[in-house]
């Protein structure tokens, strides 16, 4: 400071301290665009990791449903063969009875195979809503809940990032899962709709709860134990980030809908593969 006394540079000064300010913005956009990128390839492996446990169930529900099928053919052509033998002999009583047997005997083998747990899955093209949706179903098997998935027409690209999405619904078919856990007679209806200006998401799971949607959209609101309760307001604060995405709850008599719309941009932002 003496040295810009005595010489006047005092313009030199501020010329230096806003070069220093521009340098230190700089370092540090750098170094923030950098920490953001590490962070995306982490979470771009997890979900690589994730698809590939995914697929290896999913390959593996395949498997085991071929070898049911395979055990299903020759008891079935011998149920065949009964009918056969029965209607022959023009008992229609003996008949009506085999062929109940027949009925109740295939039903076990069809409610139990994959083309049911997995229906239209093939039209979900993208690869990371495929293995989220693979994760979930199996999950919610496993959890012996009734589940309806529905997916008419393909998807292929997304107007929003394939990751925040990822993340969006991941969240909301969990917390439809904990909702409907222990509940008699709990169902899940999860339905991916196609429109000429948009894409939607339903979600659907019965409740017993009389919690008030507002209550549920605060932070901290939770029905499980030892949990942060963040999951609806992690939706929230994905909403807010994209102009065209558009959430909307509402409870119908023992019925939660979540609609999760996508408006189209026509390609021209998030378009993910």
């Amino acid at each position: 400071m003496h040295f810009i006394q005595e010489n006047k540079a005092y313009s030199d000064l501020t010329i230096g301290v806003f070069a220093f300010i521009i340098i230190q913005c700089v370092f540090i956009a750098v170094l923030f665009g950098k920490a953001s990128q590490t962070q995306q390839l982490a979470y771009k492996r997890e979900l690589t990791k994730e698809q590939l446990k995914n697929l290896k169930m999913y390959t593996d529900q395949l498997e085991k449903d071929h070898l049911h099928l395979r055990e299903f053919e020759h008891s079935y052509k011998d149920g065949i063969a009964t009918l056969r033998s029965v209607a022959g002999d023009g008992d229609y009583t003996a008949m009506k009875q085999a062929l109940e047997k027949l009925e109740v005997y295939s039903n076990g083998y069809f409610d139990n195979i994959s083309m049911q747990l997995f229906k239209d899955l093939n039209n979900v093209q993208n690869s990371y809503l495929k293995s989220l949706f693979i994760s979930k179903l199996t999950l919610i098997h496993q959890d012996n809940i009734k589940c309806h998935f529905e997916c008419r027409n393909v998807i292929e690209d997304i107007d929003i990032n394939i990751f925040d999405l990822v993340r969006l619904l991941g969240i909301s078919i969990d917390n439809a899962i904990e909702a409907t856990k222990g509940q008699n007679g709990a169902q899940i209806q999860i339905a991916i709709v196609k429109e000429k200006q948009q894409l939607s998401f339903l979600i659907n799971n019965t409740i017993h709860s009389e919690t008030k949607i507002q209550t549920m959209m605060q932070e901290g609101f939770t029905t499980k134990k030892n949990h942060s309760g963040l999951g609806m307001v992690n939706v929230q604060d994905i909403k807010k980030k994209y102009p065209n995405l558009f959430v909307q709850y509402r409870k119908n008599n023992d019925w939660f809908n979540l609609n999760i719309t996508l408006l189209d941009l026509g390609g021209a932002e998030y378009v993910n593969h």
